[in-house]
């Protein structure tokens, strides 16, 4: 190991078990000082930036063993401020990115769970519609029924909705799904 002027900093050998131990010898002794100006900001910083009221309390209290007096100090901790600041809120868009029924849907397959449900099913399957949030919810033995669900899903929103725009997409999916999918599962 070398640093970037290519100084040799450690040496290690690969030993039977393809292990690299390393056995550092230190060639030039470095330290570096931190300065608090004063204990009470210390103590500050070291209980987390918790406030001088608590810091006195637990003196008062002997909390903590060796814990000395605390005074506020005059200055204002920087970080203390930033962490009161206010974000900027996040857009008001919406999370919803469909402008339709159905033009969007979500699927996810969640499991297996346990214990299982009184039926015997280890999976939950989950159609959610982007645009109104309803959600459709099928409980499944195995992964293996997650492409049956798929088109009883399919033709029952097909059917019930009349929204036939952008179908065309779950048919390619489908056709997709039973011609390459279909025949690999092996759950």
């Amino acid at each position: 190991m070398r640093e970037k002027d290519k100084v040799l900093v450690a040496f290690m050998k690969m030993e039977k078990n393809q292990m690299f131990p390393l056995h550092l010898s230190v060639c030039n002794s470095r330290c570096f000082k931190a300065e608090i100006e004063d204990e009470s900001t210390l103590w500050y910083l070291r209980y987390g930036h918790l406030n001088y009221k608590a810091l006195k309390i637990l003196k008062r209290k002997n909390m903590v063993t060796g814990f000395p007096n605390v005074d506020r100090p005059n200055k204002v901790c920087k970080t203390y401020i930033m962490g009161k600041e206010q974000q900027k809120s996040f857009p008001n868009r919406g999370s919803r990115r469909a402008g339709k029924r159905l033009d969007l849907v979500h699927s996810d397959v969640c499991g297996p769970i346990s214990p299982t449900s009184l039926g015997g099913n280890k999976y939950i399957l989950t159609f959610t519609d982007d645009c109104s949030g309803k959600i459709w919810v099928y409980l499944l033995k195995g992964k293996g029924e997650v492409f049956d669900k798929f088109i009883k899903f399919k033709n029952m929103v097909k059917k019930q909705s009349g929204c036939f725009q952008g179908w065309q997409w779950f048919d390619l999916i489908s056709i997709f799904a039973k011609t390459i999918i279909k025949p690999n599962l092996n759950y």
